[in-house]
């Protein structure tokens, strides 16, 4: 394992310990229908290694959804949303790909990247992430609005957070 693995690791692990034990209980309820709850845990699969084999990114999405949902209590919601989210990256990836293309030995940061594509990954990796949280805790199509209200709102405080993260902790 190299040291930018074992960085990873590291901080993936401070990543969860934040999700679990100072976010989990952050959650402002606007009305009864209306929540916007914050994510930090996507950045998990948002800052792997680009080279990294789909299979390993899926497995890693599985199994951190499935810490953060026996933390949670909360049966495989976060554990399918992060699990399509890290399905997703594939296709994200290759939409939002650079002209000289991508240094497949670099991980999506702000100093492997331009700010503006950086900015654009992520918020698109987040949308996809929060929507599918809501679209599955809902699980009828009924709640669309509820669902695309509690994604905006949930999609700003989120976006916000792994940003200052991403900038604080240079990851």
């Amino acid at each position: 394992m190299n040291r930018f693995n074992v960085t990873h690791f590291l901080s993936g692990i401070f990543i969860l310990f934040c999700q679990i034990f100072l976010l989990k209980n952050i959650q402002v309820v606007i009305s009864e229908t209306f929540v916007i709850s914050v994510f930090l845990y996507p950045l998990i699969i948002i800052a792997i290694p680009i080279k990294t084999p789909r299979a390993i990114v899926l497995t890693v999405g599985f199994f951190t959804g499935l810490l953060v949902d026996v933390a949670y209590d909360s049966l495989g919601l976060h554990t399918a949303a992060l699990t399509f989210t890290a399905f997703a990256r594939g296709y994200v990836l290759q939409m939002v790909e650079p002209r000289g293309g991508y240094n497949t030995d670099s991980a999506p940061n702000f100093s492997s990247y331009k700010t503006s594509w950086y900015l654009l990954f992520v918020a698109i990796m987040i949308l996809i992430h929060i929507l599918a949280y809501f679209s599955i805790d809902a699980f009828a199509f009924v709640y669309i609005a509820k669902i695309l209200v509690n994604t905006l709102l949930s999609f700003g405080i989120s976006f916000l957070l792994i940003i200052l993260y991403s900038m604080v902790f240079k990851y």
